[in-house]
């Protein structure tokens, strides 16, 4: 790849050796170094110090290439791309077939791994620079069943005509032209409603949509109801929401599956609903008991606020207290868990006494204040082993729940 008006190549075999011996290296030495090394004056030192800062990015999100070949990197684009592990994980529920369309496909990290179970590939992207940074690094990576557009999605879906035996994939760009983070489906680019006459006789469909997302709202607001909705997080924050539909078949909506994966480490939690079971369950509620669980983030993006408590037998503190609890620990509830030591009244007073170290993790749960407000109403510094939920009971009052975590021994 050559940049402009410069012989510079940032894959020659040579500078691709010194971005690989100076990974540490401070960035602002770095830059100082066209001063000095006058057999390297035709480098493009900027250029190699953000490929270098790529690389620290590529070696957390996508091992595999970081590890296995030289990736010239594209900051934005990798910014936004999938993580390996969250690719993969797409790569398992689209299953294989003859032919796989990216229709978004950006960096190329979903491409490459939802395509290995494909015989042909299309990786459609209008950005030629970064279509030109992908057909690199396949050929790096020996990726060579893909062929390539450089157009939009709807440039590309007016010229070519599309079969039933062919899977598309969407992670259509939620950021709007000043930049801002965007989430309704109107906004988003492409905008899958006006070109959704163009998948009406693939075989499968699977979009990829904002965290932010309102699933219900969302589901509304699609020509056809999904069969599935996916979400993916961690055990800290929802990474990704994915629409799926097989063969257009247009499911009634309280019968759509939500299915629910949280990664920890190498671990995988799956947990699973039919919308018209959450809709029909009847739960306990009850005091805060011994033991109580705050359900990972994907899980309470899903809305399975009362079959999560008759999966795991729990109860619940509050109907929008989305906290449960028990007097007998269920180790196999995908939520954080806590053993309960105190409960008391909203007051400051109260609260030193329980934790004279004046330190503790605030969580609010269906509670009228944020946390910086309770933080400065009861003067509690960041940090320690104790946590405190402050949150509404059955009796529709204000309490803190005081507890540490649960560790299993």
């Amino acid at each position: 790849m050559t940049t402009q008006n410069t012989d510079f190549l940032i894959t020659d075999k040579n500078v691709q050796i010194f971005i690989r011996e100076n990974e540490n290296i401070d960035i602002a030495a770095l830059l100082l170094k066209k001063n000095k090394d006058i057999d390297k004056k035709n480098w493009h030192w900027q250029e190699i110090a953000t490929q270098i800062e790529g690389r620290k990015k590529l070696a957390q999100k996508i091992n595999s290439w970081y590890n296995e070949t030289t990736i010239i990197t594209q900051k934005l684009a990798l910014e936004q791309c999938s993580s390996e592990k969250m690719a993969q994980l797409k790569a398992k529920i689209i299953g294989n077939g003859q032919k796989l369309i990216d229709l978004t496909g950006g960096f190329g990290v979903d491409t490459y791994f939802l395509g290995q179970n494909f015989q042909d590939i299309s990786h459609i992207e209008p950005n030629e620079i970064l279509q030109n940074i992908v057909k690199e690094n396949f050929k790096q990576l020996n990726f060579k069943k893909v062929s390539f557009y450089n157009q939009t999605a709807e440039q590309y879906l007016a010229e070519n005509t599309l079969n039933k035996n062919d899977i598309i994939y969407i992670d259509p760009s939620r950021r709007d032209a000043q930049g801002q983070k965007v989430f309704l489906w109107k906004d988003l680019l492409p905008n899958v409603i006006n070109i959704w006459h163009y998948l009406e006789k693939v075989q499968k469909i699977m979009i990829k949509t904002s965290p932010l997302i309102d699933i219900s709202q969302g589901i509304k607001e699609l020509p056809i109801s999904p069969q599935k909705v996916f979400i993916i997080g961690t055990k800290n924050e929802v990474k990704e929401v994915l629409f799926f539909w097989e063969n257009n078949k247009n499911n009634p909506q309280n019968d759509i599956k939500i299915e629910v994966f949280t990664i920890e480490n190498n671990t995988e939690h799956h947990f699973y609903f039919d919308l018209s079971e959450e809709k029909n369950i009847e739960i306990e509620y009850s005091l805060p008991q011994k033991y109580m669980y705050e359900p990972f983030p994907a899980i309470l993006k899903s809305g399975a606020f009362q079959y999560f408590a008759k999966k795991y037998n729990l109860k619940k503190l509050h109907l929008h207290t989305h906290l449960y609890t028990s007097e007998t620990l269920c180790k196999d509830a995908q939520a954080r868990i806590f053993e309960v030591e105190n409960i008391c009244q909203y007051d400051k007073k109260v609260i030193q006494k329980i934790i004279p170290e004046k330190k503790a993790n605030i969580t609010t749960r269906n509670f009228p204040e944020n946390v910086a407000q309770i933080r400065k109403k009861l003067q509690l510094a960041e940090g320690g082993e104790k946590y405190i939920f402050a949150s509404k009971n059955i009796d529709n009052k204000l309490i803190l729940i005081i507890g540490k975590k649960y560790i299993d021994s």
